[in-house]
């Protein structure tokens, strides 16, 4: 490095790699130059810069200063080796973390490139497409990758769309008193769940809900004359709508409506326009018609595992209902038969037959029972019989038959037997039980009546017979 000229006005090459020793003439005449002996300080030098002027500066800057690449796309870095700045090509450069810049490492890079590290040093990642953005994923060899927006619906939620038209100065005319599609919107804006045409002037909902819908404008037209605009729904005229009259010196009317409307998928909004005489015309200006989900979002079924992701996406019908599985997920229990009973086990609830025992004693206070009709009882509720059960005082033997017939054919007799063959019978014992039936005429309906009646009997002074039963 060079520090002093051989003479008061050297040239650039005249720089020596060495100090030399110059005479008081030189002295006084470099001192001049830079201003006097006080603007040399302490780490100071004097040297010429790239303009060929005399100045006092520092190594590090005189260094960077006088330190000019020569060739194309060349680049000012550090040669950690040799401990220098120098110039080098872009492609044989690189930044590494722990020394600063360091040669033959850096790739050469085009617009819109980024350098990222990959661990051990930069590199470039190559731009990505229009609208995407760089997401951390570590995954990926440099930790991060160009992607596009991750739309959730915590960031956008519900259903919603707008067309609009700015600074507009297009004339719709031959309006009438008769409505006329308004046909001004030239922009389609942002929408979830909701197609959007300018081109038609409408938007169609494409998922069920309960909806926003808000129409605004500001609009010029033919003076002195009132205009009307109102809300359509596939074709229909709704009981929305606004109003505004152009008075005599033209101004601009401003109007709109805000209603809360229920909406179903494949419906088709636009606005119409009607005015109180013929060949009017109006130049919207400024003009939206936006719709917007509202309360919690589209109708869906109770069960949608699409939107309640810890449902079982069940259909269910009337009387059925809601129980968590064992998945566990919300799910539809199936109503039971008529007459049963939702029950628990200890871990899930399901429905079981209803039952019930339908008890007769029959005593001989104290002698041994008699053959004949032994009394009568009323079916308190609709009930399937599924077994009999006899139990006597003492071993013996008993046979005892029952008769059904309705309250308005009362009493009933023999001949309204309901066990055919097998009647219930204990022989030469204290019990019998029977869930056979064979033959049996099991169905009881509410209000039915049934007559005891032995038809023989040794022993046994004392006996029950017992029907089970489950509810219908």
């Amino acid at each position: 490095m060079t520090t002093l000229r051989k003479d008061p006005s050297p040239a650039d090459s005249d720089f020596v790699s060495s100090p030399v020793k110059i005479g008081t003439d030189e002295y006084n005449n470099i001192i001049d130059r830079v201003g006097g002996e006080t603007a040399l300080t302490a780490s100071k030098i004097v040297a010429t810069d790239v303009n060929g002027n005399i100045e006092v500066t520092t190594v590090e800057k005189f260094q960077l200063e006088n330190l000019v690449g020569d060739t194309a796309d060349t680049v000012l870095i550090w040669n950690q080796t040799e401990g220098n700045p120098e110039y080098a090509l872009v492609a044989d450069a690189n930044i590494d973390t722990n020394a600063g810049i360091e040669a033959s490492k850096l790739e050469a890079g085009t617009k819109g490139d980024v350098l990222v590290s990959n661990g051990t040093n930069f590199v470039k990642l190559g731009v990505g497409a229009n609208d995407q953005v760089i997401q951390a994923d570590s995954s990926q060899a440099n930790g991060v990758k160009w992607a596009a927006v991750s739309v959730g619906s915590a960031a956008v939620a519900g259903n919603y769309g707008e067309l609009l038209t700015k600074d507009g100065s297009t004339a719709q005319s031959s309006i009438g008193t008769g409505y006329t599609k308004i046909t001004g919107f030239a922009t389609e804006g942002i929408s979830n769940n909701t197609t959007l045409s300018a081109a038609n002037d409408t938007i169609t909902i494409d998922e069920s809900g309960k909806y926003r819908v808000t129409f605004n404008i500001s609009f010029s037209g033919t003076i002195n004359t009132d205009f009307i605009m109102a809300l359509f729904i596939d074709g229909i005229e709704q009981n929305y709508a606004c109003e505004r009259a152009i008075g005599a010196s033209g101004d601009i009317g401003n109007a709109s409506f805000m209603a809360i409307v229920d909406l179903t998928a494949t419906e088709v909004l636009d606005i119409r326009v009607k005015a109180d005489g013929t060949s009017k015309s109006i130049t919207p200006t400024q003009m939206s018609l936006a719709v917007s989900s509202v309360g919690g979002g589209a109708q869906h079924t109770l069960l949608d595992s699409s939107v309640i992701t810890d449902a079982n996406n069940d259909t269910i019908a009337r009387g059925d209902i809601v129980i968590a599985n064992s998945t566990p997920k919300w799910s539809g229990l199936t109503i039971g038969a008529a007459g049963t009973m939702l029950k628990s086990d200890g871990t899930d609830p399901s429905w079981v037959a209803q039952e019930a025992q339908l008890p007769f004693v029959i005593d001989g206070g104290g002698d041994a029972i008699t053959t004949g009709e032994k009394g009568n009882i009323i079916v308190p509720f609709n009930c399937t019989i599924t077994e009999v059960t006899m139990l006597a005082d003492q071993s013996g033997s008993i046979v005892v038959d029952i008769w059904k017939d309705t309250y308005a054919n009362y009493p009933p007799t023999n001949a309204d037997s309901i066990t055919a063959s097998a009647v219930p019978t204990i022989s030469t014992a204290v019990k019998s039980q029977d869930q056979t039936l064979t033959g049996w005429t099991t169905s009881l309906s509410k209000g039915d009546i049934l007559r005891y009646n032995v038809d023989s009997v040794t022993t046994i002074t004392r006996v029950g017979v017992y029907l089970q039963v489950t509810r219908t």
